[in-house]
């Protein structure tokens, strides 16, 4: 499990936003304040106890959050997020839309998922092997109580020790080795030398060209948001969608005018329309005409004399009728135009209407599949791809202008020929082995040799008496190792003898490195207490002075990390302990831990330069 991103914003010991994206490899991290807690919090994310105790991180009087992107042994990206002192949850990265999918928001939950799924150690044995503090070293403990002080003898000023005398065909060999250490030492020095001038170069040419890195990441984001846009193609719909519904006011525009044409010409036609055609069966003025003149008819015919003139009668009567017939068939007409009339403008609505629903019918099924309710929405959420492609154009312009600036052409030449003389020094350093010596360090030796050797050729001088030595009470250092192999043990499957058997060859090389061979060998009883020899004989690791067996704690601690890497390769926390440590040992412990950055990933909360200078990335928290 390696980190891959972490955001911080009102956390206790770091800048007030803080967001940084990492990879694996040796990283450090420049902390503005000292003490930042990282190891503190980063236990209280990734194992919360569910009554908010990890509100201790948050900043008096600001909203406080944390979130922290990792990848686990099943492929996949997680986030932890939490808000301090109030709750939070684990997330699932969806790598197809990059969205964040909730797994669980419950403490217990969480943890049990993270251990069983992405293979997070128990918080013991988390705290114990991937994080390292300042008050984790032995010589940082406090003494448990009830713990009787030992006796150790110590010799009075005046006493003088006699000389041992040296073998000198072993001193011989020992200073032939010496040699050869130190013609490699020297070999490794120059290279390690090297090696950082062409690291601090590489870092200086990186800030050169950093604001192009930048603008192509810009790139990528914009042509990624592009890709992800919604369009008329990824969504099935006609290219020309957007352009209808820029379009569809006006077809509604036109719609809307041609329904206000059609009912004005209704109304002014419902105010001339004849009345209705009454039939003319029942109108009386028709059957008033017949009867008169019928009766008129009759009248003149039944008469005699002048009387008989009274049939004239039924012809204006006859008239009145005739006349209230052509009446009632001039209202028959009108009445059936007016139907007609009024058919042909119910068909011209139908036929607008219809009209309008066929062209809009492609946008509003456009509209249903997007998922919007008007017009102007669809264009909202369709037209900003074109914005988007616009923005890709624009920075990938600005990209190729920089690109071919001579500045950068000149960097990025000089930064590739770096990093490839970087990579051979690299290599070549490993052919060489990991760890040697300063070549101060053998000279010293060798040197120390020469004069015993001389001193034992030299005529023997009288002895001094040794004054009787007297025991002075010391109080010793608690023996660290079976707190750390019992959690080894658990993490491998081991037993603490396989785990030592598995450790102590190489322990012994870290040790005997970082403590200048005052430790030569580490040696581990059946129950995990250990024993160190050195200066030609064997003691307990309690009679080491506080430094060495601080060296003797951190050998153990890395030998640890570098065995336990390929089968669980998590991430590994470690706070500054320059405070607590020898600086001219610091190289060579920087050194280490860049070797196991080369296994997993390491973060070093350091803004010592000696580190900053070998770590494969740095950044401000």
């Amino acid at each position: 499990m390696h980190w891959v991103e972490f955001a911080l914003q009102g956390v206790r010991g770091f800048l007030p936003s803080v967001r940084i994206s990492l990879r694996p490899g040796y990283w450090t991290l420049v902390a503005q304040a000292p003490g930042a807690p990282l190891v503190g919090l980063a236990s209280a994310m990734l194992y919360p106890d569910g009554r908010g105790g990890d509100a201790a991180f948050a900043s008096p009087g600001q909203e406080s959050r944390a979130a922290l992107w990792f990848s686990a042994r099943d492929g996949g990206t997680y986030r932890v997020m939490r808000d301090l002192g109030r709750g939070g949850g684990l997330h699932r990265v969806n790598p197809a839309t990059r969205a964040h999918d909730l797994v669980t928001e419950d403490p217990a939950e969480l943890v049990q998922f993270l251990r069983g799924q992405v293979g997070l150690p128990a918080r013991s044995v988390y705290e114990q092997l991937f994080t390292l503090t300042l008050s984790q070293l032995p010589s940082r403990r406090p003494p448990k109580p009830g713990r009787a002080a030992s006796a150790r003898f110590v010799s009075p000023p005046s006493a003088v020790a006699p000389e041992p005398v040296l073998d000198a065909a072993a001193a011989q060999a020992r200073i032939a080795e010496l040699t050869k250490e130190l013609a490699l030492a020297g070999e490794v020095d120059k290279l390690q030398y090297r090696l950082d001038g062409v690291a601090a170069q590489i870092f200086q040419l990186e800030l050169r060209v950093k604001g192009v890195e930048g603008i192509d990441a810009a790139v990528a984001e914009a042509r990624a948001a592009f890709d992800a846009a919604p369009s008329p193609r990824n969504l099935g719909l006609p290219d020309d969608v957007v352009a209808q519904a820029r379009n569809h006011a006006v077809l509604v525009t036109k719609c809307d005018e041609a329904l206000a044409r059609l009912e004005t010409e209704r109304q002014m036609d419902n105010a001339t329309a004849p009345p209705d055609a009454i039939p003319i069966t029942r109108d009386g003025r028709f059957w008033t005409g017949i009867g008169l003149g019928t009766a008129a008819l009759l009248g003149g015919m039944m008469a005699s004399g002048p009387l008989r003139y009274v049939s004239l009668l039924d012809i204006p009567a006859f008239g009145l009728a005739a006349l209230v017939a052509l009446k009632h068939v001039e209202d028959v007409q009108w009445s059936e135009y007016a139907v007609r009339k009024g058919e042909r403008l119910a068909e011209r609505e139908k036929k607008i209407r219809d009209q309008f629903e066929f062209e809009t019918q492609p946008l509003r099924s456009a509209m249903k599949v997007v998922g919007v309710e008007k017009a102007e929405e669809l264009v909202a959420v369709l037209a900003g791809r074109e914005e988007l492609w616009n923005r890709v154009l624009q920075l990938e312009g600005q990209l190729t202008q920089a690109k071919e600036a001579p500045e950068y052409v000149a960097a990025s030449t000089q930064l590739a020929e770096l990093r490839a003389e970087q990579e051979a020094l690299n290599a070549r350093l490993l052919e060489r082995g990991s760890y040697v010596r300063d070549p101060s360090d053998v000279e010293r030796e060798i040197a120390k040799l020469r004069e015993g050797l001389a001193r034992s050729r030299a005529p023997a001088a009288p002895a001094a008496p040794v004054q009787a030595r007297t025991p002075v009470p010391v109080e010793p250092l608690e023996d660290p190792i079976p707190a750390l192999l019992s959690p080894a043990a658990d993490l491998l499957a081991l037993d603490i003898p396989g785990v030592v058997a598995l450790v102590q060859e190489r322990w012994a090389q870290y040790v005997s490195a970082l403590t200048e061979r005052r430790v030569e060998q580490c040696e581990v009883d059946l129950t995990g207490h250990a024993f160190v020899r050195g200066g030609g004989r064997r003691m307990g690791v309690g009679e080491l002075s506080a430094r060495d067996l601080d060296w003797l704690y951190l050998a153990l601690r890395l030998t640890l990390i570098e065995k336990s890497a390929g089968q669980h390769p998590h991430a590994v926390l470690v706070e500054d302990l320059a405070p607590a440590l020898d600086e001219a040992r610091l190289p060579l412990l920087a050194r280490m831990l860049k070797h196991l950055g080369s296994l997993t990933q390491v973060l070093h909360v350091t803004g010592h330069a000696v580190f900053s200078s070998v770590s494969d990335g740095s950044a401000n928290i």
